[in-house]
């Protein structure tokens, strides 16, 4: 079975005919015995559905359709080589935010650190009014994404797990990364405090041991490509990804 984003491709495998069936089935018929037989069609059982986190996705976005529409997910490659390597600590995410024209969106991906193309990605838009917008804000949207995709993925393939493996995030948001994961008290008058508080929920109630993260952004400019580091290049990643146009009407 493959995917892709949240459709689901299921490859049926071709009928096998069956010639002169014979049910051994042998049923009494006032004394003598009746064999059935008969021609007939069949095939392999379909194989059971895999765990994966679109259908986290969809459970929660038909809770929440009014207004759950600011972010998706896309699934690259094997879920479960994702899965594998967040049982393992080798998971990553990286996060980026962008604000541009009163517009604010993310970019996250889920990924394992060298290890090949298996990815999630997870744009959205940045909720609230224009006037509530900005580089801080979209880079938080991005952080809860991430945390709640992680969380999701880790619920759909190990259930019972009782251990809380440790995943590395990071964005380039130093104010963002610092504020998301710090351990003051939170007061109301902090700056985007519904996101932040939202953020310090999740956390709370993630099964997650999280390891935060800053990485600097942008330094293509200055630098070539190849003296990046494997974070700095994949900060570039999500930053072509951001969408930097709405996402819902």
């Amino acid at each position: 079975m493959g995917q892709t984003g949240n459709i689901f491709l299921l490859r049926v495998p071709p009928p096998r005919h069956v010639a002169t069936h014979q049910s051994r089935h042998i049923l009494p018929a006032h004394g003598s015995y009746v064999l059935l037989t008969g021609t007939g069609r069949a095939s392999d059982p379909s194989p059971p559905n895999s765990p994966s986190i679109l259908q986290a996705w969809q459970t929660a976005a038909e809770l929440c359709k009014d207004y759950f529409g600011w972010v998706w997910i896309k699934v690259h490659g094997e879920e479960a080589t994702l899965a594998d390597a967040l049982l393992e600590g080798r998971l990553r995410v990286i996060s980026d935010g962008s604000f541009k024209n009163e517009l604010g969106t993310a970019a996250v991906q889920l990924l394992v650190k060298h290890g090949g193309c298996h990815r999630i990605i997870i744009p959205c838009q940045t909720p609230g009014l224009p006037q509530d917008q900005s580089p801080y804000r979209s880079e938080l949207i991005g952080l809860l994404a991430g945390i709640m995709a992680v969380d999701w993925l880790l619920k759909q393939w190990f259930p019972n797990l009782l251990s809380c493996p440790k995943v590395r995030i990071a964005c380039n948001g130093l104010s963002a990364i610092e504020m998301a994961f710090d351990d003051r008290p939170l007061s109301p008058t902090d700056a985007q405090f519904d996101l932040v508080s939202s953020i310090w929920e999740a956390i709370l109630w993630s099964l997650v041991d999280w390891a935060p993260q800053h990485m600097y952004g942008h330094l293509d400019k200055s630098n070539l490509f190849d003296k990046l580091s494997w974070w700095e290049k994949r900060n570039l990643e999500v930053d072509g990804m951001n969408l930097r146009r709405p996402i819902i009407s």
